[in-house]
């Protein structure tokens, strides 16, 4: 039991853990970013190794953008990617409270959008 495929793009050892765990036999977990240095991958080399599992680094995507993207989009359309739900804008004035939300977990991806005044003054 479990699920085939699993992604973290947090870079949290915890959330990495967690995922790792929920993997069935045979499992993948792609990895998109590491974290923190002090923060180890997923230490349980023993238990990918019996089961078959694989964790996968992604580098800048891993993926043929012309194919990857309408799939993205298709996926969303269908409902079954809600990255509607995984963005938060934060205007680029509140950057120390975006940085605070990814790291207390109450936000999956971050963006940063020019201040009103900003736009204003630059036309």
């Amino acid at each position: 039991m479990g699920f085939d495929y699993g992604l973290d793009t947090s870079g949290h050892a915890g959330a990495q853990e967690s995922a790792l765990k929920c993997l069935a036999s045979m499992g993948v977990l792609g990895l998109v970013g590491l974290g923190a240095r002090e923060n180890k991958p997923p230490g349980r080399a023993n238990l990918l190794v019996s089961n078959g599992q694989t964790l996968k680094g992604i580098l800048e995507g891993d993926s043929d953008p012309d194919e990857f993207l309408p799939q993205l989009l298709e996926y969303f359309q269908q409902g079954r990617l809600p990255f509607d739900r995984m963005v938060q804008t934060f205007p680029l004035s509140q950057i120390n409270q975006a940085v605070a939300a990814v790291h207390d977990g109450s936000c999956i991806k971050a963006v940063l959008i020019p201040d009103e005044e900003s736009i204003d003054e630059t036309g």
